[in-house]
Parts: C-alpha cells; structure tokens; sequence
C-alpha cells in the first residue's frame, strides 16, 4: 500500500483590520517626515527605530504592509476616508524609489536620503500623516497621542 498524500499546507495569510493597516502606513510616513531616517541610517543612532536601514524601511513600507494587496483590499475604505489619493501617492513614490535603489546590492544612506525619489516619498508622506482618519487610525490602534 502507498502512502496517502497529505494535502498541502497552503500559508493562509491574515488580513490586518482596515484601521490596523491605515495606522501602519500612518506611523511608517511619521518617521518619514521626521529626522529619523537621518539619525538612524547616517548618524548611527540606535534604540530609535526597528527601521535601521534604507533597506528594512523598504521591506517595511512595502513588504510588511503589504501595501500593494491592501489598498486593493481596502480601496472603498480608504475612498470613504478620502484616504485613497494620498495612500496610493505614497506607494507609487515608495515602488519609484525601490526602482530607483533595486540595483545596489546596499542602499547607501546619504545618496538615499539626497535623491529626488526619496524627496517624492517625503512629500506623498506628508500628505499622509495631515489625513485625519489615519492620524485618527494611529491614535486608536497604538493609543498614543500625536503633537
């Protein structure tokens, strides 16, 4: 007698809560806006951030998130909260810069942070930390209080 094939196991992947996954981007485009992303990836500082280079905030912004999969996802969501234009903003300018580094084995910071790609991502995250459902989003689902 041959063995029975076992069914394969199949990843089921777990969806984020809408407010989950707006407060995720929200929290990701702070850090963005602030000096961080200078302090940690430049000036070496540490215990700022679990974003501690150009190449983890990438797998972060694009990968964690799964950005692309959730604004399809939560696309009505997002429209209702007029959160769509500015979110998808934000991830075209996060797949330019990704484009723009995908071919260096490391991402140096300084040429990162100087490049007009990372100056986009800047400017789509600005427009996403003024939304106020995902400041709302934030505040809610981590229970801080933002300045």
């Amino acid at each position: 007698m041959g063995m029975l094939r076992q069914p394969s196991q199949r990843k089921i992947s777990v969806m984020m809560p809408y407010h989950t996954f707006l407060a995720n981007v929200f929290s990701l485009c702070e850090f963005i806006v602030s000096n961080r992303p200078a302090r940690v990836w430049v000036n070496g500082e540490t215990g700022v951030t679990s974003v501690f280079s150009p190449e983890e905030f990438l797998e972060q912004a694009l990968g964690d998130n799964d950005l692309e999969n959730m604004i399809l996802h939560f696309s009505a969501e997002l429209k209702a909260d007029n959160a769509y234009g500015a979110v998808t903003t934000y991830r075209d300018s996060l797949l330019k810069l990704e484009a723009f580094f995908d071919a260096s084995q490391r991402i140096e910071p300084r040429l990162l942070l100087a490049s007009k790609e990372w100056l986009n991502v800047c400017s789509a995250a600005e427009q996403v930390v003024t939304l106020a459902a995902a400041r709302t989003a934030f505040q809610q689902t981590y229970g801080k209080q933002l300045l």
